[in-house]
């Protein structure tokens, strides 16, 4: 004797058991009959699981396919490079925000994987040691970016160029990400200027203070009466008469 098992759409067939014990997994038994048979024709639904991608060639993903009812599906979506994973939606519902999503199949499926572009910002600094940056890395497309000059000991900072024009002469610098971006964080060195008399009350003097580098600095002596201002020293060797 030969059943055969044909499954309707949305079904696959299982096995054909009798008396509750399994006795064949294909579709078509044959057997030599000795005694009565009681068999069943043991069916499963089926669904299906779609996945679509909101921009193509984003990445990758893995997952689609058919799967029987009550299964355990798992899912995986990986970004391209200048990408990043969002999230699982079903109908713009958002399901998981893992790039691996796990869930039970009770019925058809359409998921879409998100992807955003990224952009990368890099910070580089006119004067090595000079100060200390924040704010390079990788961002979404459309995201708020902050980024940091802080000048070390000796020096102060000046202004964020990029591509060799100057974007701001603030420290600290926010924009709304839509593309690479490629910043230098300009710092100048700066010296204190420091004047001392010879004789206290001897005269008045002028033009100490702090200064940046290549910067002129006039200093003044102006001597009270009773004085006369032979010269200007430093450590010990006449720089100025």
């Amino acid at each position: 004797v030969t059943v055969t098992a044909t499954p309707n759409e949305g079904y696959t067939f299982l096995n054909w058991t009798e008396n509750g014990e399994g006795v064949s997994d294909e579709m078509e038994y044959s057997f030599t009959i000795e005694a009565d048979r009681e068999l069943v024709a043991n069916f499963i639904e089926i669904y299906d699981v779609v996945i679509s991608m909101n921009i193509e060639g984003a990445g990758s993903v893995t997952g689609a396919g058919t799967y029987t009812k009550g299964s355990t599906v798992e899912v995986s979506a990986t970004a391209n490079e200048n990408y990043a994973f969002i999230s699982w939606t079903i109908n713009d519902e958002v399901v998981s925000e893992e790039m691996e999503y796990s869930f039970v199949i009770t019925e058809d499926v359409e998921l879409v994987a998100n992807f955003i572009e990224t952009y990368d910002v890099t910070i580089a600094m006119n004067i090595e040691g000079s100060g200390v940056v924040e704010g390079s890395g990788t961002y979404n497309k459309g995201e708020t970016v902050t980024v940091t000059a802080t000048p070390n000991e000796g020096y102060i900072f000046v202004n964020w160029t990029e591509n060799g024009e100057i974007v701001t002469t603030e420290t600290e610098y926010s924009f709304e990400i839509a593309n690479d971006r490629n910043f230098v964080a300009n710092f100048i060195a700066i010296y204190d200027v420091t004047i001392s008399i010879n004789i206290e009350g001897s005269g008045l003097v002028s033009g100490e203070g702090t200064f940046t580098d290549g910067e002129t600095v006039t200093v003044t002596a102006t001597p009270n009466e009773g004085y006369t201002f032979p010269n200007w020293p430093e450590n010990g060797e006449v720089v100025s008469e």
